[in-house]
């Protein structure tokens, strides 16, 4: 199984964290293996940039990215 993309600890309790985990080895077969991508939080939190630019291959391709610090209460108020 694969949490990828750093998709795994945005619940509000690391209770509800614990839960995700538990269902995730109550479904993995005996040999079953579980690759968890996750990313420094505490690294990130100090470097946090809202733009960024970045190179998308070796040619003169680029994206710029675009990041908003919100929170969950912030998203369901539609802000």
């Amino acid at each position: 199984m694969l949490i990828l993309g750093n998709s795994f600890g945005y619940f509000e309790t690391k209770h509800e964290d614990i839960e995700v985990l538990r269902e995730v080895f109550r479904v993995l077969t005996p040999s079953g293996r579980l690759l968890l991508d996750v990313a420094d939080g505490e690294y990130l939190k100090k470097h946090y940039q809202p733009r960024s630019w970045e190179w998308i291959d070796n040619s003169c391709s680029f994206v710029e990215r675009g990041r908003c610090h919100r929170t969950a209460i912030d998203l369901c108020q539609g802000r």
